[in-house]
Formats: structure tokens, sequence, C-alpha cells
């Protein structure tokens, strides 16, 4: 019988009897869904927030020529709130639109936010690595910026 390489048997053995983590990067392919269409899910770029299955673009085997569109970065779910409510009132008093909001209140909110993606990168350093357990929500972000929430 043939004996293995070390680099080959620790290649075949990284796809065998592994859990997914928090920090994994991932690629999604749906496989002929009820409607018959194939190919990885993918961002719209740096242009768009939405995604997409890429039909006919490219196969596990064969990857698509933009690939890096098709991976996401396993992490925990972040908080934005006050991130959402800084950039909202911040648009609304640039644009002069019904902000009853003065300069105090905005850098406060702008503390708030980056307080809050702080927090969101703590958390995140803090569960790198650990394993994700079915019925774990977690967030899947693309290598391309993009986020999305999914439970598992």
């Amino acid at each position: 019988m043939a004996k293995l390489a070390p680099a080959l048997s620790m290649s075949l053995d990284a796809f065998h009897n592994t859990f997914l983590h928090i920090g994994d990067v991932i690629s999604l392919f749906a496989d002929a869904g009820h409607d018959g269409h194939t190919g990885f899910l993918s961002t719209l770029g740096l242009v768009d927030d939405r995604c997409l299955v890429e039909i006919g673009q490219g196969s596990p085997d064969s990857p698509p020529k933009k690939f890096r569109d098709c991976l996401f970065r396993i992490c925990p779910v972040n908080r934005y709130a006050a991130q959402k409510q800084y950039w909202t009132e911040q648009k609304q008093f640039q644009m002069g639109i019904g902000s009853t909001l003065d300069d105090d209140m905005l850098s406060r909110l702008r503390v708030a936010a980056e307080k809050e993606k702080e927090q969101n990168d703590l958390e995140y350093r803090k569960m790198l690595g650990h394993v994700i357990q079915y019925g774990t929500t977690i967030q899947a972000s693309s290598v391309s910026i993009l986020l999305l929430n999914c439970n598992i």
C-alpha cells in the first residue's frame, strides 16, 4: 500500500471531521434547487449590497473568474443600531432635512457609533476560532464588504 506524503495527508484531513468556526472563510454553492439552477452565491461587488446565485458561472470543480465575490467570512452577529442612527442623522443634518439634532448631539451619536463598532470588533476577536453549533445565528461577511445574517 502506498504511503501518502505528509502534506497530502494533512490536506485530506483538513476536509474530514472538521467544524465551521468563527473566522472561517467559505463559499456557498446552490446545487440545482427547485428551479434547476446551480451556481455560487455571489455579491455584486462594491456597487450593490445584494447577493445572487451566479447561474452557470462556475462549478465546485471550476470556480468562476470573480471567485473573491463568492467568499464569505463567518462572524458573530454584529450590532448596528447606533451606527445606523448616526448615519441617518448625519445624512439628514448634512442635507438640512428633518434633523432636529445640533452639532453636540451628532457628536455624541458619532461616539456611540464608534463604541458600537469597537464592541463588534472585540466580540469578533473574542469569538474567533469558536466552533459554530447547530442553531447558532451567525453573520456571513463578504470578503467584498457585504454582511449577511444567517441562522445555522
